[in-house]
């Protein structure tokens, strides 16, 4: 699917993706300074919830609606839906 709807992959993937790179190189310097994996590693968890969340949103609708559903969508944005998704991820 993601060669399929490439455009779509890059519109909506681009800003997570280097948004959690940027979170991952502020974990990897802090763990350099020696502060705990845990805080580290739960920093990373959240972010890679709160940073996914409106992707995901996104790339279940395309999949599910096509290209139509997700036309006018913004590329990063909590709305109601995502504040839903983000509720309901295990």
């Amino acid at each position: 699917m993601p060669f399929w709807y490439l455009p779509e992959l890059v519109k909506f993937g681009w800003i997570p993706f280097a948004a959690v790179l940027a979170v991952d190189l502020v974990c990897y310097g802090l763990e350099r300074e020696d502060v705990s994996r845990s805080v580290t590693g739960g920093l990373m968890v959240i972010s890679h919830f709160l940073l996914f969340t409106p992707f995901s949103v996104a790339w279940t609708k395309l999949a599910i609606k096509g290209r139509g559903a997700v036309a006018n969508h913004p590329q990063f944005s909590y709305s109601r839906t995502q504040w839903l998704y983000l509720g309901q991820s295990p």
